[in-house]
Order: structure tokens, then sequence, then C-alpha cells
């Protein structure tokens, strides 16, 4: 079952608060309910831009550390954080021990296992999907594939807000590797037995790992609700994370599209165009004033934004692109 098809309501977007739109985050469904995580704007921003960047407002929203969170309407989460919460104390506790977790193996033979001994034995991330995504009659966008400059594979998606996401985890420095609907979860209630495949598996780089979906809506219905409930609380039990992915602020997803074009190593420019970058940028500088100091602007841009993709050199991608846009050098961790 697709948590996104699940969606019966409309189309329509909430209101959305442009200060909001400068926090990143995710909506984490585990046996609590929902919970956000409102921290950075860039999962790469280890320094802070220049003091022009706007200070990011409070918010008493629980914090988690937890994998990708990006810019999302505030209103829309708090909608989500209240139902949820009222649905998970009516829903009943899943019986996890009996979970089952089906996979394909290296030799493309379907497997079954209890989840909580698959859960930290089984590489999922290395694992084709079980099951393919429908291709539905009027949608904007085909499943497809995505090349991952994490994993320097292949990553399937089936829908625009799925291929939105692969493309922010896969610049995340958290995420180790990522993989599209590898297992699928089965349990039993009293009406039967339910199933759901979640579409993206991650393994995050301290060894974690996480089940993810994604949606376009700024809210979730109750089915939904009722079915990330149970897969979080799946997940908890095996040291796991399970996180519905929303929409995401379109200026935060214009610039890290972009940049997503210059992500192969083919772009890189070489050591030593690296390391005029990294020193034409050790104080925060006008792109193009530098870029034009560095060299051929066609052949440092395209350095620049490999760079900017990869973490290695930072900027405010909370606002729009441009060429007198601030640009600093990460500091090293």
């Amino acid at each position: 079952m697709d948590l996104e098809s699940a969606e019966q309501g409309g189309n329509t977007h909430p209101g959305t608060d442009r200060a909001a739109l400068q926090h990143r985050h995710a909506l984490e469904l585990g046996p609590d309910g929902l919970a956000l995580e409102a921290p950075r704007v860039d999962p790469w921003a280890r320094r802070p831009p220049p003091a022009r960047r706007q200070v990011e407002r409070g918010s008493n929203f629980s914090h988690h550390t937890g994998c990708a969170h990006y810019p999302m309407s505030r209103q829309a989460v708090e909608l989500g954080v209240h139902s949820a919460g009222r649905d998970t104390e009516k829903a009943g506790r899943t019986d996890v021990e009996s979970v089952d977790v089906v996979f394909l193996a290296a030799d493309r033979t379907t497997e079954c296992s209890r989840w909580l001994a698959a859960a930290p034995e089984v590489a999922f991330e290395q694992c084709p999907p079980v099951q393919p995504f429908p291709n539905r009659k009027g949608k904007r966008l085909a499943p497809g594939w995505w090349w991952s400059s994490t994993t320097g594979q292949l990553v399937y998606y089936g829908s625009a807000a799925m291929r939105l996401h692969v493309m922010l985890l896969d610049r995340d420095p958290r995420v180790s590797s990522l993989a599209a609907r590898p297992l699928e979860l089965r349990w039993r209630e009293p009406s039967g037995v339910r199933a759901h495949a979640p579409q993206l598996m991650l393994r995050l780089a301290d060894g974690r790992g996480m089940l993810a979906d994604c949606t376009g809506r700024g809210q979730l219905s109750r089915r939904q609700r009722s079915v990330g409930a149970v897969v979080g609380e799946i997940c908890s039990a095996a040291g796991w994370q399970y996180w519905v992915l929303g929409p995401v602020d379109p200026v935060y997803r214009r610039n890290v599209t972009w940049l997503a074009g210059y992500r192969h190593p083919r772009h890189h420019g070489g050591r030593l165009l690296a390391e005029a970058l990294q020193e034409a940028f050790a104080e925060p500088a006008p792109l193009w004033e530098r870029v034009r100091s560095v060299g051929d602007p066609l052949v440092v841009l395209p350095a620049l934004f490999h760079a900017l993709w990869a973490g290695r050199l930072g900027a405010d991608l909370g606002v729009p692109m441009h060429e007198r846009m601030p640009v600093w050098a990460q500091a090293a961790e």
C-alpha cells in the first residue's frame, strides 16, 4: 500500500508562512504520534552564513535527531501534529513480535522473516524493490530513476514528491545509502493482515536504519496517520525511525534542483581548482566577484556548483540564488 495513494482529499495546499519556510523539518510517526524538528535550513550548514541571513524564529516544537528535514509550512505541520496525536491515542498497540518483513534476496527470491530478527541483520539498502510503483494516468511524472551521488547507483522513484526527496536526501551528509521500497511490512489486526511498503529506506552514517514515505500534500489523511502510527511503532521496536516527508519550500527546492545538475564527479574540476575555490571563499564573498578572480567562469562555475552540492562551500539556499549571493568555505568537521 502506497502512503501517498491512501490520501483521499483534494490537491490543495494550505497557506504558508514565509518566515516559517526557513525551517527544515519532517514529520516523525511513532508510538507517541508526530513530532517536528526545525533545525538548520541546509543539512551542510556547519558554519553560519553572513549577518544578513534571516534569523530563524523561535519554535515550541520538539526537536529530534533524524534524517533530512526541509522547509515546509508550519501551519500544515501543526495541524498534522495535533490530529495525529489524537488518532494515536485511540489506536491500539501492535504486536511487534509477530510483524513480518518481506524482501528480495540477492538471487531475486522472495524472503519472509520476523521484523525484529531481520532489522539488525539484513542490509535492506542493497535489496531491489519488492514491488514496482504504479504508472497512474494523469500524473505529471512517471516512475523513473535518479542517479545518486551518495551511492553512485540508480535509485527508483514513483512520484514527483518522492523524486524531490530522493534528491534532497542524496545531498544530506547524514545519509550513507538509500533504496526505494526494498521491504514490505506485514502485521495482524482484528480485521485481518495489513501490509505497507515504505517508499524509501535510508541507512544513516551512524549505522541506524530509517524508513520514509513522501507526500506532496501538507496534511495527512486519517488513513495515512493510522498506517504511519503503526509503522512508526514497528520501527521504534527495532531501533529504527520512520518519517513522512512533506512539501518543501519552493525556493529551496529550485536552488537544490539547480545544484543537482552538477552533482556528478565530472564537475569537480580537479584538486587545484577545488583548493583555489576554498581559498577564494575563505571569508564570505559575492559569488561572481570571486569566481572571476579564480579563472574562466565557464570552468569555475561548474566546480563551484559541485562544491555547493557536496557541502565544501556554503550559501543561504533559502533565498533565490544570484550572482552576488554570499558564498563561503565550510569549516572542516
